[in-house]
């Protein structure tokens, strides 16, 4: 009835690791506070709730890369709070090299999100076969956090475009987006 791992503490690293199955709604790393986390080289298949996810506090400096994620049962990478800064932003997030493989959820069931005002770099990822949107930004307000989206490979969103982004200062450069179902 509880995460797999709960992160409250800066300077983590989770590596190597493999995570799941889990029941619905158990999230495998969840950062309920702290920053510079570093989750990388890890498998997670068949998670129930979200892969790995920092949505509860601002954390600064999340590193999430070299990851493979199949066949979820909710979005892999959940950054930063619906509403942004009122509640809680994620700074300067990386998120490279990740395979996202198979996200099919009765909510939206993103590959990779970034909420509003939350900010950092998306790059060299390959992002297929899921529910909503492969990579969902939401931007930020502050033209000094700009998000750039680059080099990614988007197959496959069930029911949105594959890259979707929401607000701005997001650069989107050097992508490939294949069989998106919108945009």
């Amino acid at each position: 009835s509880s995460n797999v791992i709960d992160v409250a503490a800066d300077y983590i690293t989770i590596r190597g690791l493999a995570f799941g199955p889990t029941q619905a709604d158990i999230d495998a790393v969840k950062v309920k506070s702290g920053s510079y986390v570093t989750v990388e080289d890890n498998t997670f298949t068949g998670v129930g709730g979200i892969s790995v996810s920092a949505n509860s506090a601002d954390s600064t400096g999340i590193t999430i890369r070299e990851n493979t994620f199949t066949d979820l049962n909710a979005t892999a990478i959940y950054m930063g709070c619906h509403d942004g800064q009122s509640a809680c932003t994620a700074a300067d997030v990386l998120l490279e090299g990740n395979l996202i493989n198979g996200v099919t959820s009765t909510g939206v069931g993103y590959g990779m999100e970034l909420k509003q005002d939350s900010w950092g770099v998306i790059r060299d990822n390959v992002v297929n076969d899921t529910q909503g949107p492969g990579i969902e930004v939401f931007g930020s307000e502050d033209s000094a956090r700009p998000t750039l989206i680059d080099g990614n490979f988007a197959l496959r969103s069930r029911t949105n475009a594959s890259i979707e982004v929401g607000g701005p200062t997001v650069p989107v450069t050097n992508n490939i987006v294949v069989d998106q179902k919108y945009g």
